[in-house]
């Protein structure tokens, strides 16, 4: 069939009111370390114990990038000392202590408590440790490998080398939880210690899915190293599985930020790596900062955050206004397409911060199907 079809746009905020609106390597396994993961607080009892005055000049009544811009411009001037890379082998010893075994560290993502020499990849040990970049570097590609926000303290994690290495690039996300991807553990470590599904990490095609207690911490620290290095180095949230300076999915980070609230473990680590850097993670001190950002950023995960939100309930007591468009523009305007062919529409608004959510619908199927 060789009939062509014109679909012509030309909105404006008039007519756009027609429009619905809603836009197995084998180990030996011996019971020499404990599992130390930290405990997850309901969120409707948790509360929020940060009485600093750190973010006394911030105006919370801003939302998106208006606010994100005051709270980058925050934790980048008084981030006055800058960790190195080859640091981590002292820091941890600080900034990842388990207070409950003297000597030892927390592996990250899996709770374990290890024995930690300060080299890496000591499997001689028992216990092989290794630097882990939440947001992956993707061979500098993404971000700098040892500097910056390649060498944050409050970016960068100890972790099992075996799980290091599983975990690599991958993005972050759900995934059916199963025996068959269970990531295991290497060294003379009990596996997270526990027979619990909820307490493994699991890798599912491009996704890795961190065990319960890490899911929440995981995505804070990626709040944080957007919003302190996003502009430096281009770093973005998308939906589903993004690659080098793109990361997702948001929409799960975002949801477990919601369902594990900061813990005592990670306000411990906050407060460590703060008196070395001088700067905050805010996300733990305030994760409410988060739906304040990047639900309201101008960028297309914003109605799936909202929705988020919606459902699972923020850390907001009040409604979050919602920043009206002045205009909005779309791109393409004009489109021809042939019968079979499609067309993915991109919307902006303005102000930056203002709701572009929009649900695309027809009313000639014949003519042309829409989706989101």
């Amino acid at each position: 069939m060789t009939q062509q079809k014109r679909f012509r746009l030309a909105l404006s905020l008039v007519t756009l009111a027609a429009i619905v609106l809603v836009l197995a390597l084998p180990f030996a396994v011996r019971p020499t370390a404990n599992a130390a993961a930290p405990v997850v607080a309901d969120r409707d009892t948790w509360v929020n114990t940060y009485t600093g005055t750190y973010y006394d000049n911030l105006n919370t009544d801003l939302r998106g990038t208006a606010f994100r811009s005051e709270l980058a411009d925050l934790i980048t001037r008084t981030h006055t000392h800058k960790t190195t890379y080859d640091d981590m082998k002292t820091l941890y010893k600080q900034t990842d202590a388990d207070p409950d075994k003297p000597g030892n560290i927390i592996w990250f993502y899996s709770g374990t408590s290890v024995p930690f020499s300060g080299s890496w990849d000591d499997y001689n040990s028992g216990y092989p440790t290794n630097r882990e970049h939440v947001w992956p570097n993707q061979n500098g590609n993404a971000i700098p490998v040892k500097t910056d926000a390649g060498s944050d303290a409050h970016h960068i994690r100890p972790v099992n080398s075996k799980l290091n290495n599983t975990r690599g690039n991958h993005q972050f996300g759900e995934v059916t939880k199963s025996t068959n991807n269970r990531v295991l553990q290497q060294g003379n470590v009990v596996n997270y210690g526990t027979s619990d599904p909820d307490t493994w990490c699991y890798l599912s095609g491009n996704v890795f899915y961190p065990a319960k207690g890490y899911r929440g911490a995981t995505a804070r620290i990626l709040f944080y190293l957007q919003t302190r290095w996003g502009d430096q180095s281009d770093l973005h949230f998308v939906l589903g599985e993004g690659f080098s300076k793109t990361i997702g999915d948001v929409e799960d980070l975002l949801k477990w930020n919601l369902e594990e609230p900061p813990t005592d473990q990670e306000i411990r680590r906050n407060n460590v790596v703060a008196g070395i850097q001088g700067n905050r993670n805010p996300f733990i001190d305030h994760p409410e900062y988060a739906e304040m950002i990047y639900c309201y950023d101008g960028e297309s995960y914003n109605n799936a955050l909202q929705n988020v939100v919606a459902q699972y309930g923020g850390y907001l007591n009040d409604n979050v206004p919602v920043t009206p468009p002045t205009s909005l523009s779309l791109s393409p305007s004009t489109i021809t397409l042939n019968v079979g062919d499609s067309q993915q529409i991109q919307v902006v608004a303005t102000p930056s911060d203002a709701s572009a959510s929009v649900e695309w619908s027809t009313t000639n199927n014949s003519v042309v199907t829409v989706n989101n």
